[in-house]
């Protein structure tokens, strides 16, 4: 198989995947619409699994394929586009901070950036909120803000959103997909009299992620002059 007929093929499945969804007269509710959107998640992180396994294979990579976590989130860095990715949530690390000794510092930076006041039903970007890594890092002043922070990076959230939706069928969080429908970025929202910042996947970033990166990985094959077929570890036995 070359590189062309791969893309091809997989960008028919994310067209199929894309085109799901639910006929009036058979599913009805936010909650019906919503397990489609679950489904359709499920599918998307099944290709950025293969495209991963492919892109970090042996014989592609010149080594033994890294764990699961390390190469989904390597290919996540290298080859999706995703700059919100390298970006730390700091919704999450807030929550996050609660169980870990501090001097305050980093604490008191975060509620600064946080108190700004969000109406009910605002969506906000999470390029407008979240930081990047490094300032973080010099706020901190122990190794466990510093694990924290890292275990709050978007890549990483993501790898453990995917592994909800893999190993449990389900989307983690309380997040309403029906608010981040026109997003494809990671995104926040409210509810009324509620003050957390509710973080979003929406539908559109995992296509998003899948068509940049699939892209990519086929560019990726043709320089190299790689059959994307003979990487995985049984291509003859199916």
């Amino acid at each position: 198989m070359d590189a062309e007929t791969f893309r091809e093929f997989f960008r028919r499945q994310i067209e199929v995947v894309d085109a799901l969804g639910c006929l009036p007269n058979e599913m009805v509710g936010i909650t019906d619409r919503e397990n489609v959107t679950l489904y359709k998640k499920i599918a998307y992180v099944s290709f950025l699994d293969c495209f991963a396994s492919l892109r970090f294979s042996k014989d592609a990579f010149g080594k033994p394929s890294r764990n699961n976590r390390k190469r989904f989130i390597d290919f996540l860095q290298q080859d999706a586009a995703w700059e919100v990715g390298s970006m730390i949530s700091l919704s999450f690390l807030n929550e996050k901070l609660l169980n870990v000794k501090t001097d305050g510092k980093l604490v008191r930076y975060i509620n600064e950036k946080l108190c700004l006041g969000y109406d009910f039903g605002d969506t906000i970007s999470a390029a407008k909120i979240d930081e990047s890594i490094e300032p973080l890092l010099k706020l901190a002043s122990t190794e466990a803000e510093k694990k924290a922070i890292r275990d709050c990076q978007h890549y990483s959230i993501m790898y453990r959103y995917r592994n909800n939706l893999v190993h449990q069928a389900r989307r983690p969080g309380r997040a309403s997909e029906n608010l981040g429908k026109d997003n494809d970025e990671a995104c926040y929202h409210t509810y009324a009299g509620k003050s957390v910042l509710y973080l979003l996947y929406p539908i559109a970033l995992f296509k998003r992620l899948c068509v940049t990166s699939l892209n990519k990985l086929g560019r990726y094959f043709e320089e190299n002059k790689l059959d994307p077929l003979a990487l995985e570890d049984d291509p003859r036995c199916f």
